[in-house]
């Protein structure tokens, strides 16, 4: 890697650390489902509508972004770093699926414990292999196939979005699950 990371791998690795704060968040909550503890769906909620509205429409694309410029300069990383891009769609998916089985739950739907954990399992897990590969593997292959220009343009095509959540100003609809957050201390 350079000595200095260009800003875009900068906000998304901001953007990890974050996201691994509120999995640790949901992890904690799981771990009290399992043993016997309800869940608490404004909290569940508030990480979905998040990761919903900022990881998938935000972050992932900057990624994919970069990912396709590292490719198209260095077709080999494909094979080092794996199809980012379907990785992308199926954490997407994942989020939908964890999502809609919390609107169930809610709605008092009959769902075996059993059936949700594993959907929580495995969103978590999936996220945590899939930020853990990035940070090590792409995030560096990326730092050193890409040239200045494509730097330049990334970060132009950013865009200004702002993290509703971790961007400095809490977003209103954010505002709940930033203070829970906090008081975690995650």
């Amino acid at each position: 890697m350079t000595d200095r990371m260009p800003k875009a791998i900068e906000q998304l690795q901001i953007d990890h650390r974050n996201m691994t704060r509120l999995l640790a968040l949901l992890r904690r909550e799981l771990d009290a489902y399992r043993s016997g503890g309800a869940l608490d769906f404004d909290l569940l909620n508030g990480i979905m509508d998040y990761t919903l509205n900022y990881p998938d429409l935000c972050h992932h694309p900057a990624e994919n972004l970069i990912y396709e410029r590292m490719v198209a300069r260095d077709p080999q990383a494909k094979s080092t770093v794996g199809d980012l891009l379907k990785e992308h769609a199926h954490l997407a998916e994942l989020t939908r699926k964890l999502a809609a089985a919390l609107q169930n739950i809610a709605r008092d739907s009959e769902i075996p414990r059993s059936w949700f954990e594993s959907i929580v399992e495995d969103y978590l897990s999936s996220n945590e292999r899939h930020i853990a590969g990035e940070e090590k593997i792409f995030f560096p292959r990326a730092a050193l196939a890409l040239r200045p220009e494509d730097w330049a343009a990334i970060d132009a095509s950013a865009g200004g979005k702002v993290d509703p959540l971790f961007g400095g100003k809490v977003a209103k609809d954010y505002r709940a699950l930033y203070e829970r957050i906090m008081r975690s201390a995650v």
